[in-house]
């Protein structure tokens, strides 16, 4: 059942993306950044670990895309430096119990592709994610408090949410909160 999952998951996402960015000078890169994410989505689902070498390279080519886009670069690495810093502090206060040191490199790989200002929703969104798969496996019994989840399981979902069509999503949930 995971095999047929995954291609179906790979379909969908390249067909959205494609449809979305076919024609622009941004097709290629999309595409990369799409393909990665997956890669890593599967592998951590699957492991539970972020294999450093499918994320130092989606991690290297967002930061040369960085360079090209419309999105000012410092947003941009301010974005990389802020997902890099909330898990690797995470990481080190827990000493690894909370988050994995991988999930520091999905921090830098969503910062450098949404910037500053869609990761921190786009986090916030990966820890709804989280409790929705959470508090139902603790409540049926199939979990308690210890018991890991991989973070990149909803990292990467809200990732690809957020960059599909993030500025929507997040002018929406400020107007729910009455901000603009």
């Amino acid at each position: 059942m995971y095999y047929p999952l995954t291609e179906l998951v790979f379909i969908l996402m390249f067909f959205f993306f494609s449809y979305k960015f076919h024609g622009t000078v941004e097709f290629l890169p999309v595409m990369a950044i799409v393909f990665f994410a997956l890669v890593l989505f599967i592998y951590d689902t699957k492991f539970q670990e972020v294999d450093r070498r499918i994320s130092i390279p989606a991690i290297f080519i967002a930061l040369i895309w960085a360079f090209f886009r419309e999105i000012p670069f410092p947003d941009l690495l301010i974005g990389g430096v802020v997902g890099y810093l909330f898990y690797a502090i995470q990481y080190w206060v827990s000493r690894g119990r909370w988050v994995g040191a991988g999930d520091a490199e999905l921090g830098v790989f969503m910062g450098l592709v949404l910037g500053w200002h869609l990761l921190i929703p786009a986090m916030f969104f990966a820890y709804i994610l989280g409790l929705l798969v959470a508090v139902p496996l603790l409540l049926m019994g199939k979990a308690n408090g210890k018991t890991p989840l991989p973070m990149g399981a909803f990292l990467i979902p809200s990732l690809l949410l957020f960059f599909y069509n993030g500025q929507p999503i997040l002018d929406w949930y400020m107007g729910l909160l009455g901000l603009i």
